[in-house]
């Protein structure tokens, strides 16, 4: 350290001769005479410091700097200075520079004013970062030595220090390559000033001595390229920053260095290099200390069409100094600590060919835990491949540390392996593409494949899409693979098909594994098509078929569904499956159909549907045949007694067949036109039960004749008869002649003769004849007038006259009004009528339609009805469902009157209010009351969102007695996880029940469930006082005098063996079965087989009538998988009882077999 302060004095001592020239001086020249010039105006703050002076120090700092110039007054052992003479001073830096002689430990008293506007804090004087270089020697070309006599560092807590800096700086050029560099050291030591008037205390420990900083940057032309190698090295006690500026650097280097100080960076990089034909590049870099380091790595190389190139990075752990990084990125390399990055990239294109391949790896440097991606992509003029992989260690939590756009999603698929590959080939012959994507938890896969086969005019597509019963990542799933999953379904039986919004929300359901094939060709005119899809849910297959073929307009299809006993899943399929298969589990339906063009204009058709279920089915036949002039229809259809799901049956005449319940129906329409103006019409239709033993039979025929274009005449005859037991319970005739005649401009007329028969032994109508004669007129586009005259005679020897007119007119295009008057006069005791109706209507778009309607009936001279009535048709607006809402009044002139209204509305689509998602509510009431006295009030209202993945919601429904009272039921629902993918999982449903006599009950419904790892699960369930539908009784529904609990394990560890342990218990009270307990234990063979077997015992236990009941039970059951033609089943199972056996249960009753056998032919 001496040798270094004795070289530094003596270089100072060599430089004197030269500060004139060097630098710029640092206090103005003196007046002439040696007169101080005037002193200037007062300003700053003051200081008075004293410093105790050290042997051999050339510079000594004040406590502050930006010292107004000529404010000082410098004292030395009780003699004042003057400036010049025995001192000069840098007012900047406020450093003092002394020219006389002193002793070690004199003190020196400074008093002076300072700028305290500017900073007062860095480092000051010719090696500050001001840009002052010191002082340069040239020593030999492109190469200087340098030095900063006194520079000043002054820290934020009042640290003084203070320092010399010297060094060597070389640039230099030599062939194809550069040298720039400095070699910087300084001499640093804190420095004892003190301000008397100051407030700070200088506390900070710094490391005094030398300090160095070393820099070189090399540069040349390497094997065709640029190599290029850097060096960098500046410790903590480095400050003389300002000494970068002699040697080339700009400001903005300067900065870097600066905040890099005590860092090591070293560099390596060469780009552009070439050996023949090969180019070939690589870099290393690292930057640090000795408590870490980041370090970069890169190679590149190609040859021939072929691409290769690999980086990566490293953040050690124990660095921590990015704040000063010159990188860019230096945030996100903080956010990296810890982890190692890497990339490799590969790549052909040669000819028509071209193929690259990418791997991406991102891992913790303690655990390896990470994220892999790999791709690859292969393609010329008729291929094109690609392949993806990607995995998410389950260990892995820093994603918000990652620099991938896709951290979001990539924190979603924790866990989960990710493979996508895709394979097309286009030639002028073939065609033909297949992808395949596979999700993979540790607890079961989600995969789909796609393929698809063209040649020669044929066309064969495969699709697959399965998702595990154990797969618990839906929630994980994105946009894409929702969308390619349900997709694939779709085009299944819809190649032309898209999935719907409910259909992506229905990928959620898991167990489900579904198979779908096509083929469709030519065979020369003939063009043929079969589709074969499966879908499997573990407990059961469900088989659609169908096939096509067709020949110029000609058309031949045929279709069939199947599904085995064990099939109960069709309600958890997707929205477009169920209105393809229909709801209905067990059903078995075929269809054919056939049609054919005959003629020019003629045509053919044939239909035949069969379905059946277990517990009913319905059958349909029908023939269509029509040539010009003539169409002729014929169909037979009926549907079982005990078909109750007939309205979940995919036909399009199920509404009719709910109608035909127990009976066969056989209808023929028929319609004749030939050229002379005739239309003829026949209708018949024939329904009868024998298990009602009731004959329905409809007979009618038409024919019009048009005389003119302005002269129709027309006759009607229609029989119905309805028969039971063998006997004519209704039987009627219906007989009617008109003739209409339109009059031009003077409007029309008909005239009309009508003749009703009635008859039976059920019937009360009396027969009756009836002439009507009319006249329309249209006054002008908007406005029409009717007029309307009868007269009905009685067979009872009765008559009644009816009179009626309307006008109506539409004032705009979305308001219209119509008035309408109308008298009937009756004979005998029976009252006249008189009708006047009022109406309007007001169309506002979107669906929404208001109509208001006024009715008035008199009766006679005193009675009479009126009727109003006001609706608001149903439409979406405003992101609200609108349902509708109607009002009506109803009175009897002096006796009654009753009201009905009712409103429905909620809204169209969730939406989200801050932190809270998913949110939904709804609202709907039906009210009716007669007088003063309510007849019904139901109020239904709803509301539910989510919280992250917690879901809540709140519900009330209320109905109001006749006598007036009102019950209420309210629940409040929470779900811990919607996505079902927690391990642990609960929903709870607390409901309270307020009857009329302020009664309370309270509901409750809860379920926790908890999976343990890939093999076990726990469940338990408890309800109380659960509520059961009942018609006739407030609200809908009873609550049980009830509780159940239920626990529930499942184990499988091995794939062909299946263990289920629960324990249910029933408790009840006032009713004479208190008490059932059954623990079961159930294991199932060949789980993974088709066709598995159920071994089951079970100990039970029942209270009843305050006797108690044991028993064993013990069981097995085989269920074989479904073929095409046959299904069978076999279960035995054995009671045995311990205690209380009933005295009237035999020793049969104790066991229990059934044989189910089925086949098809």
């Amino acid at each position: 350290m001496r040798a270094h302060r004795g070289l530094a004095f003596g270089l100072t001592l060599l430089a004197f001769p030269y500060i004139g020239s060097g630098q710029a001086p640092l206090v103005p020249k003196l007046a002439e005479g040696n007169k101080e010039a005037e002193a200037p105006k007062l300003v700053g703050k003051s200081s008075f410091d004293i410093v105790r002076l050290s042997e051999g120090t050339v510079s000594i700092p004040m406590r502050f700097g930006n010292i107004v110039e000529r404010s000082e007054t410098v004292v030395l052992a009780g003699r004042t200075l003057h400036r010049e003479r025995d001192y000069s001073m840098d007012y900047a830096a406020g450093t003092i520079f002394l020219k006389v002689q002193y002793r070690e430990g004199q003190s020196m008293n400074v008093s002076y004013r300072y700028d305290d506007t500017k900073q007062q804090e860095g480092v000051f004087g010719s090696a500050g970062t001001s840009g002052q270089s010191g002082f340069q020697f040239q020593l030999a070309p492109g190469m200087s030595a340098m030095m900063g006599m006194g520079y000043t560092e002054r820290l934020s807590d009042g640290t003084i220090i203070s320092g010399n800096l010297f060094g060597l700086a070389s640039s230099m050029k030599f062939g194809g390559g550069n040298l720039q560099g400095v070699m910087l050291m300084n001499e640093r030591k804190k420095n004892t000033t003190m301000s008397v008037l100051g407030d700070d205390v200088q506390q900070t420990d710094i490391e005094e001595g030398t300090g160095q900083a070393i820099v070189q940057n090399f540069k040349t032309n390497a094997l065709g390229g640029s190599l290029q190698l850097s060096y960098q090295d500046i410790d903590d006690r480095f400050a003389g920053f300002g000494g970068f500026a002699g040697a080339g650097f700009s400001q903005a280097d300067i900065k870097a260095f600066e905040g890099e100080k005590g860092l090591k960076r070293s560099g390596f990089n060469l780009q552009g290099a070439k050996v023949g034909a090969m180019g070939f590049g690589g870099g290393l870099q690292t930057v640090g200390d000795e408590a870490g380091a980041i370090t970069w790595r890169s190679a590149q190389a190609n040859f021939a069409g072929v691409s290769m190139a690999w980086d990566s990075t490293v953040v050690d752990p124990g660095f921590s100094k990015f704040g000063g990084l010159r990188e860019q990125d230096r945030g996100q390399l903080q956010k990296e600590r810890g982890m190692e990055r890497e990339n490799i990239a590969m790549g052909f294109k040669g000819g028509k060919l071209e193929s690259n391949f990418t791997m991406l790896s991102v891992r913790n440097s303690d655990d390896e835990q990470g994220l892999w991606r790999s791709q690859f992509g292969l393609k010329n003029e008729w291929l094109n491949a690609s392949w993806m992989r990607q995995s998410v260690d389950d260990g892995f939590t820093r994603f918000g540390d990652l620099r991938e756009g896709d951290r979001g999603q990539l924190a979603k698929e924790r866990g989960l392996d990710r493979n996508d590959f895709t394979l097309a080939m286009s030639t002028s012959w073939l065609k033909s593409q297949y992808a395949s994507k596979t999700l993979m938890s540790g607890l079961g896969e989600m995969r789909s494949t796609d393929f698809e086969f063209g040649f020669g005019g044929w066309n064969m597509s495969h699709f697959t899409r399965r998702m595990d019963e154990g797969f618990g990542s839906q929630g994980s799933l994105t946009g894409e693979d929702r969308n390619n999953f349900a997709g694939g379904v779709v085009k299944m039986f819809n190649p032309d098909g898209n999935p719907t919004n409910n259909d992506l929300g229905g990928v959620n359901q898991a167990g489900i594994d579904r198979d779908g094939l096509r083929v469709a060709g030519a065979f020369g005119d003939f063009k043929t098509m079969w589709n074969r899809v499966t879908v499997d849910n573990k407990s059961g297959t469900l088989r659609f078929n169908e096939f096509a073929v067709s020949r110029g307009k000609s058309n031949l299809s045929f279709s069939s569904q199947s599904a085995s006993d064990g099939f109960s899943g069709t309600r958890n399929l997707m929205e477009s499956e169920q209105k393809k298969y229909g709801t209905i589990d067990g059903l078995n339906k075929t269809n054919w159909n056939f049609n054919t063009p005959i003629g020019a204009n003629g045509k053919f058709d044939f239909e035949s549907m069969v379905a059946n279920s277990p517990v009913g089915g319905a059958f349909r036949q029908r023939v269509e045949f029509a040539v010009p002039n003539l169409d002729f229809n014929y169909a037979r259809r009926g549907a079982d007694e005990g078909f109750s799901d007939v309205m979940r049956l995919v036909d399009p005449e199920r509404e009719l067949f709910a109608g035909l319940l127990g009976f066969d129906q056989t209808e023929i329409n028929a319609n004749y036109r030939p050229k002379n103006g005739w239309d003829l019409g026949y209708r018949r239709s024939t329904a009868s039960s024998t298990l009602f033993d009731e004959l329905r039979d409809f007979w009618q025929f038409t024919a019009a004749l048009s005389l003119s274009p302005n002269t129709q005449l027309s006759y009607e005859t229609v029989q119905e008869l309805t028969a039971k037991n063998g006997i004519d319970a209704l039987s009627s005739q219906y007989q009617s002649f008109s003739v209409n005649q339109n009059l031009g401009a003077a409007g029309s007329v008909m005239v009309r003769q009508e003749n009703h028969k009635f008859a039976g032994d059920e019937q009360t109508l009396p027969s009756a004849e009836k002439r009507t004669v009319a006249y329309e007129k249209q006054i002008n586009n908007k406005t029409t007038f009717r007029t309307e005259q009868s007269e009905t005679k009685f067979d009872d020897g009765t008559r009644t006259t009816e009179s009626r007119n309307k006008i109506s007119t539409e004032l705009t295009s979305r308001v219209g009004v119509s008035v309408e008057d109308q008298q009937i006069r009756r004979d005998g005791d029976q009252p006249d009528e008189v009708r006047r109706n009022y109406g309007i209507w007001v169309d506002f778009g979107s669906g929404i339609r208001l109509d208001y309607g006024y009715n008035r009936d008199i009766q006679g001279d005193y009675h009479g009805t009126m009727n109003t009535n006001v609706g608001l048709s149903g439409g979406k607006f405003a992101g609200l469902d609108f349902g509708g809402a109607s009002y009506k009044t109803n009175r009897w002139d002096g006796q009654r009157q009753n009201y009905f209204g009712n409103v429905s509305f909620a809204n169209a689509v969730p939406f989200r209010l801050g932190g809270v998602s998913d949110i939904k509510f709804r609202y709907k009431t039906d009210t009716q009351r007669d007088m003063l006295r309510w007849q019904k009030e139901l109020i239904d209202m709803g509301f539910s969102a989510a919280l992250g993945n917690i879901g809540f919601g709140w519900e009330y429904g209320s109905q109001v007695h006749t006598d007036g009272v009102r019950a209420i039921d309210r629940a409040f629902l929470l779900t811990t996880d919607k996505t079902g993918k927690a391990p642990f999982q609960a929903a709870l449903k607390y409901g309270v029940r307020t009857m009329p006599n302020d009664d309370s009950m309270f509901i409750r419904d809860y379920s926790l469930s908890y999976r343990a790892n890939n093999f076990l699960s726990v469940e338990h369930k408890l309800v109380t006082n659960p509520l059961q539908d009942r018609g006739g009784v407030l609200l809908g529904s009873v609550p049980l005098d009830e509780r159940r609990s239920t626990w529930g394990a499942k184990y499988q560890n091995d794939p062909r063996m299946k263990f289920d342990l629960s324990w249910n218990e029933i408790k009840r009270d006032n009713v004479r079965d208190e008490l059932r307990r059954e623990a079961r234990f159930n294991a199932t063979i060949l789980a993974d087989s088709p066709s598995p077997i159920d071994l089951t015992y079970s100990l039970q236990q029942w209270r009843r009538n305050g006797q108690s009941s044991l028993a064993h039970s013990y069981g097995i059951s085989f269920f074989q998988r479904p073929g095409p033609n046959q299904t069978m089943s076999f279960s035995l199972e054995h009671l045995q009882w311990g205690q209380g056996r009933p005295e009237n249960n035999p020793f049969l009753r104790d066991w229990k077999m059934r044989f189910d056998y089925s086949v098809r032919f």
